[in-house]
């Protein structure tokens, strides 16, 4: 309910504003940076590279806020991570899958990476890696509202940056 001085016209504030106010607010969680092999280790050419970011940073976040009898709640789910490879970038609808000592070779990733150049040319001899977690954001407006809900589309949270070592392995065949 909105109170006015008899002859005003009060208006409810604008929703997709406080949506906007109420994401400003939110903590997007800057991606940490996970591969297989993990920094100081190296990998190699042609061998696929797990990538993936802590099933712990793919939650939902939501903020409130309220202004008068408007109140605003917005809601950023985590829909995927672009990563920046360094050669590429790629875009996985999931935070990967964590890799961990003892798998075999049968273990499969949902997100993963395979170079074609070794890192050598690249400043320091490493690929630079960075990712980002993309949220798809909605809000719900309760109260004295002109409209219901509504989207703010995909936002893209704060980059992590990792870096990785690629060489070369060589066969020579003696004999």
């Amino acid at each position: 309910m909105l109170w006015s001085a008899p002859g005003q016209v009060v208006v409810p504030p604008d929703p997709g504003e406080l949506a906007a106010e109420a994401l400003g607010l939110l903590q997007l969680r800057t991606a940490d940076v996970r591969t297989a092999p993990q920094a100081p280790a190296h990998s190699y050419v042609g061998v696929e590279n797990w990538l993936w970011v802590p099933r712990s940073q793919w939650g939902s976040l939501t903020k409130t806020v309220t202004a008068g009898g408007t109140q605003v709640t917005v809601r950023a789910a985590p829909s995927r991570v672009m990563w920046d490879t360094g050669p590429a970038v790629k875009t996985c609808f999931g935070p990967g899958d964590e890799w961990r000592t003892g798998m075999t070779d049968a273990a499969r990733t949902t997100c993963s990476y395979t170079y074609d150049a070794t890192s050598g040319h690249e400043s320091g001899g490493v690929y630079v890696l960075s990712a980002s977690i993309g949220y798809e954001v909605t809000w719900v407006c309760s109260g004295a509202c002109t409209s219901g809900s509504g989207s703010l589309g995909l936002v893209d949270a704060p980059v992590g940056t990792g870096e990785l070592q690629v060489l070369q392995r060589q066969t020579v065949v003696v004999g």
